[in-house]
């Protein structure tokens, strides 16, 4: 599946599970926001790429709170994204992400 395809699905998942609520938009911009730093396909996104994200994030002093949503939203994508795909055993990289702490204190 292709990026905005991709992205439906993850809209229309989100806007299930959190009816009526601001989550749906703020994830789907997240992701896009992570897209454009890092154009890849969703299975070519490595550990090192959510790290480059976290990292710019730390380095433009965006408040912990904002990097944590950021690094949560492309956790439920990735995970949604191999679900649909049925690549359950693909590597979530935001999950393995070793920068989302750092800074945090």
């Amino acid at each position: 599946m292709d990026k905005e395809e991709a992205l439906q699905r993850f809209r229309a998942y989100l806007e299930r599970r959190f009816c009526g609520r601001r989550t749906p938009v703020d994830y789907v911009s997240d992701v896009r926001q992570f897209q454009r730093v890092c154009p890849k396909p969703w299975y070519e996104v490595t550990v090192a790429d959510v790290d480059a994200f976290v990292d710019g994030m730390h380095e433009a002093a965006l408040k912990p709170a904002t990097v944590k949503r950021r690094v949560t939203a492309l956790k439920a994508y990735f995970d949604l994204v191999a679900e649909e795909e049925g690549l359950l055993t693909q590597e979530n990289p935001a999950r393995c992400s070793a920068r989302l702490n750092r800074g945090a204190n």
